[in-house]
């Protein structure tokens, strides 16, 4: 973490709260060819490890929420059954294969996802696995705003996906950003509400539900999402720094995007020798792709995505965080670190003789 963005970090009251979507640690980090002593790749967790009291140490009174993929939702597989197909960690769901026999064939994704569940639960902090991260993230910061009344400028959200930068509506965003070629990692940050900072030059969007249109509109090849019929990136740069000034739009909602893309799409490709019932069919498809991937990009607004019984763990898990009843056991934190690694054992008893004075 860079010195600009510890500096926007309040170090009095009130309480910062970092939520942190792991897979930018467990993802990039299972990439590399990094053993331990029973050669099973732990440096996702380690590198959470070390984020974790680097941020805890600029922080006075804080709280972390971090969340794991595990599984896409029921229902986003039914409307849209390719959605992040091309990903295997979001199908990782059996915990059978921790270390297995053969050391070669151990779940790597699982170790570190069961290491950080057990660690940060044991310090108090919330842990969150019941589903795909993006969701479980935006749904806990929409409870912690609207129900708990938190204000969202007290409220960082770390992530390395593009999807999350859409909650810079509602809070802070840092994203964990790789540069291959100069083999550093940056760290932007993004203010609450300051889209300006995020987007492209010229591009305007001003609040989160036209941030969310634009993702529509453009798709996601990482998740393996494609975008509406007709529709290419020139257009959507076109249409969020010409096409709704032009039709007379500060900001765009789903209904008037689809209208312009109508206008300015469909109207040039149809010829006069195509029926009617050719339009219909397109303006339908159009309309179908574009608010299925309304609905998928829509991380804030999720609530139903999730099963009755996984959401009223996450609400008992944030409940208790935020109105701190979840119990910190500094001794099992430290037996979890110690199996792992014995040099950030050490540091780890040396964070708790600081924040235990």
């Amino acid at each position: 973490m860079n010195k600009e963005i510890l500096a926007q970090i309040p170090k009095g009251s009130p309480t910062t709260y970092f939520l942190i979507d792991c897979g930018a640690y467990i993802i990039p980090y299972l990439k590399y060819n990094v053993y331990t002593f029973n050669r099973t790749n732990i440096t996702p967790f380690i590198k959470l490890l070390e984020n974790f009291f680097y941020l805890s140490s600029h922080a006075k009174d804080y709280k972390f929420l971090f969340f794991i993929d595990n599984g896409v939702p029921e229902k986003i597989e039914a409307i849209y059954a390719a959605y992040k197909k091309n990903r295997k960690h979001s199908r990782h769901t059996s915990e059978s294969r921790i270390v297995a026999r053969n050391i070669l064939h151990t779940n790597e994704y699982v170790t570190n996802r069961t290491l950080i569940t057990q660690f940060f639960t044991f310090l108090g902090q919330g842990v969150f696995y019941y589903n795909e991260a993006d969701y479980q993230l935006g749904y806990a910061l929409k409870q912690m705003i609207t129900k708990y009344n938190i204000d969202g400028t007290n409220c960082f959200v770390i992530s390395h996906d593009k999807d999350l930068m859409a909650l810079i509506g509602h809070a802070n965003c840092i994203r964990i950003k790789r540069n291959t070629r100069a083999k550093t990692i940056e760290y932007p940050f993004y203010p609450k509400g300051d889209y300006a900072a995020y987007m492209e030059k010229d591009e305007h969007v001003y609040s989160y539900d036209e941030f969310v249109v634009r993702k529509s509109l453009m798709g996601d090849k990482e998740d393996n999402i494609l975008a509406p019929i007709l529709v290419k990136e020139s257009f959507v740069k076109k249409l969020f720094t010409d096409y709704k000034f032009a039709a007379g739009h500060y900001e765009i909602n789903l209904e008037q995007a689809f209208e312009i893309v109508k206008e300015k799409l469909i109207n040039k490709i149809i010829k006069k020798s195509d029926t009617a019932e050719t339009r219909d069919k397109i303006e339908e498809r159009l309309a179908f792709e574009l608010r299925r991937n309304y609905l998928i990009f829509d991380v804030y607004n999720c609530e139903e995505l999730f099963k009755p019984t996984d959401r009223r763990y996450m609400d008992v898990i944030l409940q208790s965080l935020l109105t701190n009843q979840l119990k910190v056991n500094y001794n099992q934190s430290y037996d979890v670190l110690k199996r792992v690694s014995v040099s950030h054992a050490d540091i780890f008893q040396k964070w708790v003789a600081n924040v235990t004075r």
